[in-house]
């Protein structure tokens, strides 16, 4: 069964960012991949701030994000079902890889494989 296991939230500015996700809200910093990941402390399901880049929605967005063991295996199975795959082969990041997809409504969905 797939289950949620990040939420990825996009931010323009990291430090505005952290002032309110850490300062305002509480959550503190539980590992930081690079100066533009990092992972907040919750119970439950991950929470990233990311520093958008690329292809990415032009304004801040909140992404799910499903984990699997093997990406490459994965890639080729939503292939054969046609899904719409934004990307055709893993994407690296500082914490693994990822590919994104998005949904009918074009929402974007990522699936990603922590790295080991």
């Amino acid at each position: 069964m797939s289950q949620i296991c990040v939420l990825s939230i996009y931010v323009e500015d990291m430090q505005s960012a952290l002032a309110l996700y850490v300062d305002s809200l509480g959550f503190s910093i539980e590992k930081k991949y690079s100066d533009c990941i990092i992972r907040l402390e919750n119970e439950g399901i991950v929470l990233l701030l990311e520093h958008m880049e690329g292809d990415y929605p032009g304004e801040p967005c909140v992404v799910p994000a499903i984990q699997v063991e093997n990406l490459v295996e994965e890639i080729s199975r939503l292939k054969q079902q046609g899904v719409d795959l934004v990307h055709n082969q893993p994407q690296d990041f500082p914490a693994g890889q990822f590919i994104a997809c998005r949904d009918s409504s074009g929402n974007l969905l990522e699936i990603l494989q922590f790295e080991q």
